[in-house]
């Protein structure tokens, strides 16, 4: 039992620090259950990628994840809450000040019993996941290959290794990927530093983001869509098969697609009508996306495309000056995550994608004209699609359709454009991949898959919007 509580401890108190920079989502509007429970799994998420970076540049300066960093993580904690809070209080001070003489925002609120009905179902869905997760971790408690040859392997060797945590990363340990960031293994490890080493700690990480992106998709697509349509978003994630089995196997993929989603929901918020801290909305999307590359490489790619999406369509709308400068914030929150990145690469791991970019050049160009090799990525990607074998993409068209979604609306999302982007990648890195095509489809393509599904449900979902407030809204860009 004590251990237990430990492990809730170093979950709890990053989750509250956070909190007050996640508290302004949705602070426009009327609020439902479905949006507060949004915000807890954003702080949650948020919590843990902050402490990463804490437990990094503290292992940085000489220290060990001990006891003597749990006394002086606990503090640290406390005071950035009590900074955020005031610094919170100021900015809603300034918004509801700004926001007195500006018009009030059209937005779907729904009626007080679609608002229970929705989040008495979401609740449901995710109490049957969490039972799933358990059922699964108990089965397998070191979770999948991935989990346990490098996630789980990494933390296990930073924990154990004290004062020689950088021999995790020597050339042969080559095999376990040691040039993945440390976003997930120091998640876990700085658990084992309050709670001892126990499997435990892995688990709770891994239910915690494979829940979270269902919580945090269903708020972003009811704040735009309404109570039905994030239930039936979050019902979507979470009943797709392999997806809950994928989580408790503690790969970092659904962690990569949770922190996306929460990304794009910030990015999208700031669209709101009426929202007036756009620029803290774009700050908290870039802390997102940099959380993103610090949990695996591919996230920085993803992050790039984000950014390139969200950049184009707002250029269409607001011009290229105005979209250039909205770049500032959306750099301002990925600036933390994004030095780690750097300092981990620079002075602990080897360089970053060797294997890619040290390809011979007409090899390469042989892969890009190789129609046979197209045709093989195109049917194995497709195959591995998330919920392929339902249909469930075509299903969630269709339920998008039926709540109101448009196809002009949804070709202008930047949750929609990014998802077809992400996928649009996945095809690229197999035709550049320099290992076994047959093998490298049968071991990665249904994982890769998987980070931009619920990114591409938001996009569908949220498109949802009723007329009032879609108008509402485009009237805001002009």
């Amino acid at each position: 039992m004590t251990r237990v509580l430990a492990v809730a401890a170093a979950v709890a108190l990053p989750t509250v620090a956070a909190w007050p920079l996640v508290s302004g989502l949705w602070a426009a509007g009327r609020p439902c259950a479905l949006q507060r429970l949004g915000k807890v799994a954003a702080a949650a998420m948020a919590g843990l990628g902050i402490v990463s970076l804490a437990s990094f540049f503290w292992l940085l300066a000489g220290g060990t994840l001990g006891r003597s960093y749990v006394a002086a993580e606990v503090p640290l904690l406390m005071l950035l809450w009590l900074a955020l809070t005031a610094w919170r209080r100021r900015v809603t001070r300034r918004e509801q000040s700004q926001a007195s003489a500006a018009r009030e925002p059209v937005l779907p609120s729904g009626s007080v019993v679609w608002n229970v009905l929705a989040t008495a179902l979401v609740g449901v869905a995710l109490a049957f996941a969490l039972w799933r997760l358990i059922r699964i971790g108990a089965d397998h408690p070191h979770g999948g290959w991935d989990a346990w040859a490098i996630w789980n392997h990494r933390a296990r060797f930073i924990f154990r290794a004290g004062e020689d945590w950088r021999e995790a990363f020597v050339p042969e340990l080559s095999w376990s990927h040691v040039d993945y960031p440390l976003l997930l293994p120091l998640s876990v490890a700085r658990i084992w530093a309050y709670a001892g080493e126990t499997t435990l700690a892995p688990a709770v990480v891994a239910a915690l983001f494979t829940l979270a992106a269902a919580a945090t998709l269903a708020a972003g697509v009811a704040a735009s869509a309404g109570p039905v349509a994030g239930a039936t978003a979050a019902i979507l994630l979470l009943g797709t098969p392999g997806y809950v089995h994928m989580g408790a196997s503690q790969y970092a993929d659904v962690p990569l697609g949770a922190l996306l989603v929460v990304a794009l929901v910030a990015l999208l918020e700031a669209e709101r009508t009426g929202f007036p801290g756009r620029a803290r909305a774009l700050v908290l999307g870039g802390l997102f996306l940099g959380f993103a590359g610090w949990t695996k490489n591919e996230g920085l790619t993803a992050a790039a495309i984000v950014v390139l999406a969200r950049t184009l369509l707002s250029w269409r709308v607001r011009g290229l000056a105005a979209s250039l400068r909205e770049l500032v914030p959306l750099a301002a929150g990925a600036a933390l995550p994004a030095a780690a990145w750097l300092a981990f690469h620079w002075s602990v791991a080897p360089p970053w994608a060797e294997e890619f970019i040290g390809q011979n050049r007409t090899a390469l160009a042989q892969h890009l004209m190789d129609g046979d090799r197209w045709s093989l990525i195109l049917s194995g990607v497709a195959k591995v699609l998330p919920g392929a074998e339902l249909h469930l993409l075509a299903v969630a068209a269709g339920l998008a359709i039926l709540l109101g979604a448009r196809p002009r609306g949804v070709l202008r999302s930047p949750a929609f454009v990014s998802a077809a982007l992400l996928y649009a990648a996945v095809v690229a890195g197999f035709l550049v991949t320099p290992k076994p095509l047959a093998w490298h489809l049968a071991t990665a393509a249904d994982r890769l898959a998987m980070q931009p599904w619920p990114v591409l449900l938001l996009g569908l979902l949220a498109s949802a919007a009723p007329e009032a407030g879609r108008a509402a809204r485009e009237s805001n860009l002009e």
